[in-house]
């Protein structure tokens, strides 16, 4: 095989593999960007579970 050959289809082989690990990994419903400035806690929130009547 020339240099070329070997080249080429070493970049062939390792695209596909990222292209079939993205395909089979675990993260299915995309990646987040969880770097807001936004900071939610409800530590002080009571819980409205119980009833009243």
């Amino acid at each position: 095989m020339k240099k070329r050959e070997i080249f080429t289809l070493s970049l062939l082989t390792f695209f596909m593999g990222m292209v079939f690990g993205f395909i089979i990994s675990p993260a299915k419903q995309g990646f987040g960007n969880n770097a807001s400035s936004t900071i939610n806690n409800y530590y002080d929130r009571k819980d409205v579970t119980s009833d009243e009547s």
